[in-house]
């Protein structure tokens, strides 16, 4: 069985990963970013935010344990953080998407069902 530490390690690690490849879309994408559409800097901030919550809960998760508070007020205090931050960027994230329409989204490539 993986320790708690190790197991929030890898989950910074590949949190990391993923934001790497984030940059690297944004990198190699159509343009400057400031010059995509809206639905594709929506898509790009979604990617952003999968990885970079991840990875700061991660590393609060890690800081947590090194303080000897014991793992089950981490994993309680990580899992409410995790919730609160998911909910509010969800609900952002339904806001920006509403306000740039169905019609717009559907004109940019890619499908609406990926950002449900």
């Amino acid at each position: 069985m993986m320790e708690p530490a190790e197991a929030l390690s890898v989950a910074a690690q590949i949190a990391v990963t993923l934001t790497g490849f984030t940059g690297v879309v944004a990198v190699f994408g159509p343009g400057a970013v400031h010059e995509w559409d809206e639905g594709d800097r929506l898509r790009l901030r979604l990617l952003l935010l999968a990885s970079i919550i991840p990875l700061c809960l991660s590393l609060l998760g890690l800081f947590l344990l090194t303080t000897g508070l014991g793992p089950t007020f981490a994993w309680q205090v990580c899992s409410t953080l995790g919730a609160v931050s998911f909910l509010a960027v969800g609900v952002h994230s339904l806001r920006r998407f509403r306000s740039i329409g169905v019609v717009r989204m559907n004109a940019t490539p890619g499908s609406n069902i990926v950002f449900l």
